[in-house]
This record gives structure tokens, sequence and C-alpha cells, in this order.
């Protein structure tokens, strides 16, 4: 399994988790999300060797806990 569609099978069943209205554990967010920060900052590495001259974005590190 690719490792996006991976990410996206452990968020999406966070969101079932919660719409049937039960908290997911603390642990299984906390390990999603960090997961996540993983992928996104190899995508971000991948995309500056690939446009090494790409704008900083604007948004970066606005919302969530800054990492």
């Amino acid at each position: 399994m690719p490792l996006r569609s991976a990410i996206g099978n452990n968020v999406n069943q966070l969101a079932a988790k919660a719409n049937t209205g039960q908290a997911p554990a603390a642990a299984e967010v906390g390990a999603t999300m960090h997961a996540v920060r993983r992928a996104t900052h190899r995508i971000d590495l991948v995309l500056a060797q690939l446009i090494p001259e790409r704008p900083e974005d604007e948004g970066e590190g606005q919302g969530g806990d800054g990492r």
C-alpha cells in the first residue's frame, strides 16, 4: 500500500471513530499525526529538489502545533 494511502486510511479510521461519538485514543491520534508530519516533510524535501526556486509558503507554520 502506498504511503499516502496508508496515511489516508489511518486518518479516515480516526474520523469514522469520531463520527460514532467515540473519541479516538490519544496515542492513536498522536501516531497518525506523526505519520502525516513525516510524510509531509518527505514530500517537501522531494519538491525542493524538483523545484529549487519555489516561493516560500505564506501559510507555513500557521494552524497546528508549529512542527
